[in-house]
């Protein structure tokens, strides 16, 4: 008697940077296009979310996402705690893919050392917002946010 065996879906998390995507108006379209990729296990924003209202970051936490928060204003300190964690995530958790929501450059490190671990980088961000580097490191992995579609109401 021989059994079917579903494939697998890649596991998939997500790191998004809030201070550089307006999270609350782009949650569900980057939690859609996250799933298209596999099953996600992580959703993690990162801001500093004392500045903002309580509700913000409430329903962010009801969609699923960990709010970070990130005191103080220290020169890139937002990035490098998102690495930081990323890098401890991915060492032991292992996921075939990291959805890294942001433009900015900083995170060119991260990327190539997920590489180096043949893990799967995709980058969403702001298309005039998004550094020139991920193109040449991730061509086939760059994703804008203006394309991405709101998932339908339920």
């Amino acid at each position: 008697m021989s059994q079917n065996k579903q494939p697998t879906l890649p596991t998939v998390v997500v790191f998004a940077d809030g201070q550089n995507i307006n999270l609350l108006e782009q949650s569900q379209s980057i939690i859609a296009c996250a799933k298209t990729l596999g099953h996600i296990s992580q959703l993690s924003a990162y801001h500093n979310w004392r500045q903002l209202k309580q509700a913000k970051a409430q329903k962010l936490q009801a969609d699923g996402w960990l709010c970070i928060d990130i005191a103080g204003n220290g020169k890139n300190r937002l990035d490098k705690m998102l690495i930081h964690h990323c890098q401890q995530l991915c060492s032991t958790l292992k996921p075939d893919i990291i959805v890294l929501v942001t433009g900015d450059r900083d995170f060119r490190c991260l990327i190539e050392s997920c590489q180096g671990r043949g893990q799967r980088i995709v980058v969403i961000g702001r298309r005039n917002y998004m550094s020139h580097c991920f193109h040449r490191l991730i061509p086939q992995g760059v994703h804008y946010l203006e394309d991405l579609r709101m998932p339908a109401a339920a």
